[in-house]
């Protein structure tokens, strides 16, 4: 069973460092307020609907993996346009190492087309 693209945007941040995670369209202003205290003293907080969230994206058999940050920065520069010569000059590696992490990043987000994993990627609030 693969993430949907709200498990992997929350497993990418906490994976990334962040303090917190709360769904915007189940908070209300006390939660965040004290959301905000709780990670001022340095706690982590997760709202309501994401700890279920975290259960199922951890216990899930095959899990997404997380982009590597080369990843990310070609999945940036695909996003603006760029195609794999330009983004291959721009990060100075071959044309065909763009095409393996343009590849892997399909893979990862469930996609066949670039346009596709754009539209992905803005969703999740990756891009």
């Amino acid at each position: 069973m693969a993430r949907t693209l709200s498990e992997f945007v929350l497993v990418e941040a906490l994976r990334r460092g962040a303090s917190g995670f709360l769904i915007k369209d189940q908070v209300n202003v006390d939660e965040l307020q004290k959301a905000v205290k709780q990670v001022q003293l340095g706690e982590t907080v997760l709202g309501s609907g994401v700890s279920g969230l975290l259960a199922k994206s951890v216990g899930a058999r095959t899990s997404v993996e997380p982009l590597s940050d080369r990843e990310l920065e070609v999945l940036k520069l695909v996003g603006e346009g760029m195609g794999n010569k330009e983004i291959a000059s721009k990060l100075f590696i071959s044309e065909s190492t763009v095409k393996f992490h343009v590849h892997n990043i399909c893979v990862k987000f469930n996609c066949t087309k670039r346009t596709e994993v754009i539209h992905k990627a803005t969703q999740a609030g990756v891009l």
